[in-house]
């Protein structure tokens, strides 16, 4: 099923956040293919996988509130294996800073891991949040978010991706900063240990090919769409 997902936003916040990105032709910014790397597995991570540096600025629709990802780190493990069932092959773990603490509290590491599963004969991307430690100590440690598989490439609308996490449908978003066709939409459910306090948790994402996440709602009520970006090339 296909449907435009309009979003309105008011003169004021397009006017003051600006849109860099002439998104007309979103495959500009596909990552780079390698003589190793399959094509299937560069589509894949075209939907989620950046180079480090790259960042994108959301808004929430309806309080205003911004909030700005960085992509701070990005792993790349050529020869990682972790059982018949697991990853196999090259492994991406991707972390991305939150610079808002309105949205999901002081939890503002997310971490991003995927990789081919050979038993299920696909490539998969796992959400992991995490918590940001202090300037003068790690940058994040882990144990604050549940693991959970959100997407999953080759894809078909429909499909189970884990548990009640399901692709529900593919279509237009339109966005202050573009209109994306074939925008993947994802019904997550995954919660940190504060989401019974916060409800600091993700219940729908939206993935374009060659930008990442185009929209994102929280349980705790918030609808962030994207207003700028800069991608880096993988």
């Amino acid at each position: 099923m296909r449907r435009i997902l309009a979003i309105a936003f008011c003169v004021n916040l397009i006017c003051t956040i600006g849109c860099k990105k002439d998104v007309t032709n979103p495959d500009d910014n596909l990552v780079s293919s390698t003589d190793t790397t399959s094509p299937l597995e560069l589509e894949f991570l075209d939907y989620w996988c950046f180079g480090v540096g790259s960042y994108w600025i959301y808004s929430d629709i309806a309080s205003g509130v911004v909030d700005t990802v960085t992509l701070a780190s990005l792993d790349i493990d050529p020869d990682y294996s972790y059982g018949p069932s697991e990853f196999e092959g090259t492994l991406y773990t991707m972390l991305l800073l939150h610079s808002s603490s309105e949205v999901f509290g002081e939890s503002k590491g997310e971490i991003r891991v995927g990789g081919h599963r050979p038993d299920k004969g696909d490539w998969g991307m796992i959400m992991n949040w995490m918590e940001v430690g202090p300037p003068t100590g790690p940058l994040y440690s882990f144990g604050m978010y549940d693991n959970y598989m959100v997407f999953h490439y080759p894809f078909e609308e429909g499909d189970t991706v884990h548990s009640t996490t399901n692709i529900s449908d593919v279509a237009t978003l339109v966005t202050p900063s573009g209109t994306y066709e074939n925008t993947v939409r994802i019904d997550v459910d995954v919660k940190s240990w504060y989401s019974l306090e916060n409800a600091n948790y993700v219940t729908y994402l939206f993935l374009t090919k060659g930008i990442g996440t185009t929209r994102m709602t929280t349980g705790s009520g918030y609808d962030l769409v994207l207003v700028d970006y800069s991608i880096n090339p993988l």
